[in-house]
């Protein structure tokens, strides 16, 4: 971690950048030595530790020879919409971009609607029924633009969320294999390889979507990329530095109570919001208690909202399976940390139920440790065990 940046700032929401994109670097110099590998990767983190902020760090930060295009893909609810939106981010990256984007309007010069700006695209009727057509000019004008010494890095952010509304739809279900298989041939065509790489990262994750569609080898040649909660030292060294930045400077005992509520291994997200509500208590730093720290604890809890986390149990399993997900999270909830062996055996259907806690674990909902010879199964954070206790 650099000593010589500015201290950054509390940021409790949204994308942070600058001072305030912390304690990542080794994220960052390990994410370009898999690039370097000739690796595509995929994003796998809890919610709100920072996936996107890392994404455009990495997307804003020249790197010869690659040219990084960072693409937001929540929202779109078509294929076509999805491949929009890539040609227009792609048409606004410095240098080969506008050439790229050039190239693609004259290969699809009917159906085609460029914006005055000129860096932004829409597709007509005639390009979008034409879908193999469409695909085979979008991979021809993006890589045959690329000179021996140029590289693309392309980074899909919200990718699994837009194919998880096509799947809902029967009409478009299709569409989301299209892309699937379309990235697919990208990724592993031979021409491509050393000189085009795709990351895609997602506040869902897109391996158990794919289990759950049963299309799970479309996406088996990503390597996984894990982006883990902050260690206590970083939450520390971040605390340390909100210290110089904002004046408000915690004493040990009072940073631990904070810790003991948020994790010691903190998201990123809930230690910012614990330090953003104590602040706004109008407390002096030192004079903070162990109860105010409990109060704004849980009004944080009554707003901070974690209900995505049950959401999102029946979008990445089948109905059976989620059913399994909600009773283990329960179990856990109500008899606390549990041998791993225990709760497999309570549950029954072992098989299954040891496939579900493999992705509640690799999700961000939970965390196994080992103690001695036994492994112990709870929730990934204390701020997640409370949420799913109490509300």
């Amino acid at each position: 971690m650099s000593t010589s940046r500015k201290p950054p700032t509390i940021n409790p929401g949204g994308v942070v950048s600058g001072t305030n994109f912390f304690g990542r670097d080794e994220e960052v110099k390990h994410f370009w030595e898999e690039i370097d590998k000739e690796r595509h990767l995929l994003f796998v983190s809890p919610r709100r530790v920072g996936k996107t902020s890392l994404m455009q760090a990495i997307a804003s930060k020249k790197r010869a020879p690659w040219t990084a295009v960072y693409v937001d893909l929540q929202g779109k609810t078509t294929a076509v919409g999805v491949l929009q939106e890539i040609l227009t981010k792609v048409g606004q990256a410095p240098g080969l971009g506008k050439r790229m984007f050039d190239a693609f309007c004259g290969a699809v010069s009917q159906g085609v609607r460029v914006s005055a700006a000129g860096m932004s695209i829409e597709l007509g009727k005639q390009a979008k029924e034409d879908w193999d057509g469409l695909a085979a000019r979008l991979e021809a004008s993006l890589l045959g633009q690329l000179s021996e010494s140029e590289r693309l890095l392309l980074m899909l952010d919200e990718f699994p969320v837009a194919l998880g509304e096509l799947f809902k739809d029967p009409a478009t279900e299709q569409e989301a294999r299209r892309l699937l298989r379309f990235f697919r041939k990208m990724r592993l065509d031979k021409d491509n390889r050393g000189r085009f790489a795709m990351v895609i990262g997602g506040s869902i994750g897109l391996m158990p979507l794919l289990r759950k569609h049963k299309i799970s080898a479309d996406a088996n040649d990503l390597h996984p990329f894990r982006i883990g909660p902050w260690s206590e030292a970083t939450a520390n060294a971040f605390m340390d530095g909100v210290a110089k930045s904002e004046r408000f400077d915690l004493p040990a005992t009072t940073r631990g109570f904070v810790l003991d509520r948020t994790g010691r291994n903190p998201i990123p997200f809930h230690l910012q919001k614990m330090l953003a509500a104590l602040k706004d208590l109008g407390i002096a730093a030192d004079k903070i208690a162990e109860e105010d720290v409990d109060d704004v604890w849980m009004e944080i809890l009554e707003h901070l909202d974690l209900d995505h986390y049950r959401e999102r149990i029946g979008s990445i399993f089948p109905d059976e399976e989620a059913a399994l997900a909600l009773n283990l999270l329960d179990k856990i909830t109500t008899d606390g940390p549990v041998n791993r062996q225990d709760l497999v055996a309570a549950l029954g259907n072992e098989a299954r139920c040891k496939v579900v806690l493999r992705i509640l674990i690799s999700d961000g909902y939970l965390v196994e440790t080992r103690q001695g010879q036994s492994r112990i199964v709870t929730f990934a954070n204390p701020m997640l065990a409370k949420f799913w206790k109490e509300f």
